[in-house]
């Protein structure tokens, strides 16, 4: 069996993971308002919260760990693109809800 993809894919595996993870929270900072709300800003925002829900799952475990992930990426987001700390949270949620749609409209799309 071989194991790999061609060169072409790479640059569809990472238009679909932009479109999937980084537009949908460029769009939810430019809607709260966040001082960073840049693409580039949005780029870098998306690892560093998905560090700090990982880290706050870790912390508490499966049972709170999805609240603590939960805040752990709104802290993510607060310290990258500096929105309000309120803020944060409803950009957390509305990026989430965003991420969503999009591999739903994906999902929709690609499985015709």
């Amino acid at each position: 069996m071989q194991i790999g993809f061609h060169t072409q894919s790479a640059g569809i595996i990472t238009a679909i993971v932009f479109v999937v993870m980084v537009l949908p929270v460029y769009i939810a900072a430019k809607f709260f308002n966040a001082e960073r709300a840049t693409i580039g800003w949005s780029a870098l925002a998306v690892p560093v919260a998905s560090a700090g829900a990982w880290l706050g799952y870790q912390l508490l475990g499966p049972f709170f760990g999805f609240l603590t992930g939960f805040i752990g990426m709104a802290v993510g987001f607060w310290l990258v693109l500096k929105p309000s700390f309120g803020g944060a949270f409803g950009l957390s949620l509305f990026a989430f809800v965003l991420q969503i749609a999009v591999i739903q409209l994906l999902l929709k799309f690609f499985a015709a």
